[in-house]
């Protein structure tokens, strides 16, 4: 009789693992049997909400140009579940920027920025004003302890945000977690909560129990950002340019 290979479980179930963490990111909710293979820290999903909130052990010391290499570039909006309910992407393009530049070995700056829009509404020349949903921010990375890091986004002036979504974080700390850079409750500008935020080589994930929203980015580029040909601040200045413009050229506006 043939013999039949005998495979190691744990060899299964490690598979399976990268199969999930490759297609959803992290820890889906739907493989309870293997989460508790990896730490409760990396759970991507609102079953967090009723769980302690766990203890970030790092696995590596904080390294900020690291983070600022894995954070640097283009992410597009995968997937968002809004109080169960998913948004269709198909219909909806979302994208975050962010242009990173090391200042020393423990600190970086740079800009960020959100573009999100129907996906049939096309992408017009910064001169043209157009009414999308657009944020930027100031970015700052530094170094907190050995173990940790700070990320920090001020808002800029004339953001149109949409207001069941905040897209930055006033301040998190994140740890390095099997080499997944992993924050917990972190502060938003509207003093509302995101509890996880994991970033990983290729996804980003956001998770917020107080508005029951889960937020799935992929990376796209890890090149420096342009949008519309332009970098992004250059995007966005042109951008309030054209604004104030249309502003000031409203009937009754007087100079």
């Amino acid at each position: 009789m043939k013999r039949v290979p005998v495979v190691h479980l744990g060899t299964l179930a490690l598979g399976f693992l990268a199969l999930c963490f490759t297609l959803f990111g992290f820890v889906p909710s739907c493989e309870k049997e293997l989460a508790t293979l990896y730490p409760g820290a990396l759970k991507a999903d609102l079953s967090v909400c009723s769980l302690p909130r766990p203890a970030i052990k790092a696995t590596a010391a904080a390294d900020v140009a690291k983070f600022a290499r894995r954070l640097n570039g283009t992410w597009e909006l995968k997937m968002r579940t809004v109080q169960g309910i998913t948004v269709d992407t198909n219909q909806l393009s979302a994208n975050m920027y962010f242009d990173l530049t090391p200042m020393s070995t423990s600190q970086v700056t740079g800009a960020a920025l959100l573009l999100e829009r129907p996906k049939d509404t096309p992408l017009l020349h910064v001169s043209e004003p157009k009414n999308l949903a657009l944020g930027f921010w100031d970015v700052a990375v530094d170094q907190k302890s050995k173990m940790s890091l700070r990320l920090a986004m001020t808002e800029g002036g004339g953001s149109k945000l949409p207001g069941s979504i905040a897209h930055a974080v006033r301040g998190a700390e994140f740890a390095e977690l099997n080499s997944v850079f992993v924050a917990l409750d972190a502060q938003s500008p509207k003093s509302e909560v995101w509890d996880r935020i994991m970033i990983s080589d290729f996804t980003m994930v956001y998770v917020s129990c107080q508005r029951g929203v889960i937020e799935h980015y992929a990376k796209t580029s890890g090149q420096k950002p342009v949008v519309d040909g332009l970098p992004v601040k250059t995007f966005w200045a042109k951008q309030e340019a054209a604004r104030l413009k249309a502003s000031l050229s409203l009937p009754g506006f007087r100079r």
